[in-house]
């Protein structure tokens, strides 16, 4: 009996929730006008929508898309904006969007807004398109820099809303570092990033090629905020460098030019 009630009372809430989230993903005539067919039949089971943080924005958008309910275009370009909010440093929240909407194409989105007030930051993006962002791309790209995106409201034709929560910080053009495996690439900006999760230990490095380099390596934390910059000399045919644990990201370039690195580096991070 006690398990009926308590079917009978998480059901509504889910069916609720739902509703709230298609009301505000949808423009209000879409809704009102297809309401019968949206929550009575393509969301009639409303607990499928649901991931282990709650919301299932890929799977509703999704949905929603299929069925041609998401409206993005508009007949002319237009200028969209896009509020951002995070409780995380303003630094890496602006570059990880930034990024983002340059990776869909928004090449020439500018920030026109940014607040940072008591750990929330809110920061507002202004592009001019054609149409609205594709929310669906936008949580794909976003996720790569470590984001789950939280909320998402559409508050009219041409001004969304996302909600985005840092679950670990991520730089998709970083390497990856773990103890004692080596690493060789290069990278033809003479510029390498690298990321070491907080381990700490001794960052060792030389060019492929044998040849003479400056290196310039910035050490960043969780939130890119800069710990220092170190010009580490060579011994014994390599470069070497201590890190603290508080570094997660680290940034090696050369000095003087980048095409003295651009052939290659080899790294390896030893305890």
């Amino acid at each position: 009996m006690r398990f009926w009630l308590v079917a009978l009372f998480v059901v509504p809430l889910w069916a609720s929730d739902i509703e709230w989230t298609l009301r505000a993903l949808l423009d209000r005539q879409t809704f009102d006008k297809n309401r019968t067919f949206i929550v009575g039949g393509l969301f009639r089971n409303p607990q499928l929508y649901y991931d282990e943080y709650g919301i299932d924005y890929p799977k509703i958008l999704a949905k929603l898309k299929e069925n041609g309910l998401l409206k993005l275009t508009t007949q002319s370009p237009r200028a969209f904006r896009i509020h951002i909010q995070a409780n995380d440093a303003p630094i890496f929240v602006t570059r990880s969007v930034q990024n983002v909407l340059k990776a869909l194409g928004y090449y020439y989105a500018t920030p026109v807004q940014a607040e940072f007030v008591d750990g929330n930051y809110r920061l507002v993006m202004l592009m001019n398109a054609e149409s609205a962002l594709d929310p669906v791309s936008f949580i794909n790209e976003i996720r790569k820099y470590g984001y789950r995106v939280s909320e998402i409201v559409r508050e009219n034709d041409t001004s969304w809303r996302y909600v985005i929560a840092l679950q670990y910080p991520k730089l998709p053009e970083a390497i990856a570092l773990e103890y004692d495996v080596e690493v060789s690439n290069g990278n033809l900006q003479g510029e390498y990033w690298y990321a070491v999760n907080r381990q700490g230990g001794i960052l060792q490095f030389a060019p492929l090629d044998g040849g003479a380099i400056s290196p310039k390596v910035a050490l960043y934390d969780a939130s890119l905020r800069l710990v220092s910059v170190q010009n580490p000399q060579k011994s014994g045919g390599v470069y070497r460098l201590k890190l603290n644990t508080d570094v997660v990201f680290v940034r090696l370039s050369d000095e003087h030019s980048p095409a003295a690195i651009k052939t290659g580096i080899r790294t390896v991070l030893q305890q």
